[in-house]
């Protein structure tokens, strides 16, 4: 079951909405602003987010991974990481990383 067209809408009026296929699942998105973004590593790292990418525990990463699914998948609503295919939180995350700015738009110009 997918979201009607005016759920849609209606998210719209407040965020960007984005739609992924992954398998045979869709999964409606929104990126992430910044404050939030810092809020879910703060929520992920409570010890600070390690410096060294090699100090991040796979367990630490996804926790990470799992509330950025949670905070940005608008459908399926009450989505629970836990129950997706093993791959399809980091997909996701891609995705919401990506439109959320953590990620080179287009090559940057010589002026």
């Amino acid at each position: 079951m997918e979201p009607t067209q005016e759920w849609i809408e209606e998210k719209k009026k407040t965020t960007k909405v984005y739609a992924v296929t992954i398998g045979s699942e869709k999964y409606y998105f929104r990126p992430a602003k910044r404050g939030e973004h810092l809020s879910m590593q703060k929520e992920a790292f409570p010890d600070g987010v390690p410096t060294d990418p090699d100090g991040i525990k796979a367990e630490d990463n996804a926790r990470l991974e799992d509330i950025i699914v949670k905070r940005c998948v608008l459908w399926p609503e009450d989505i629970n990481p836990q129950d997706l295919d093993a791959g399809a939180p980091q997909m996701i995350v891609a995705m919401v990383m990506k439109y959320s700015g953590f990620g080179m738009v287009t090559e940057p110009e010589e002026v």
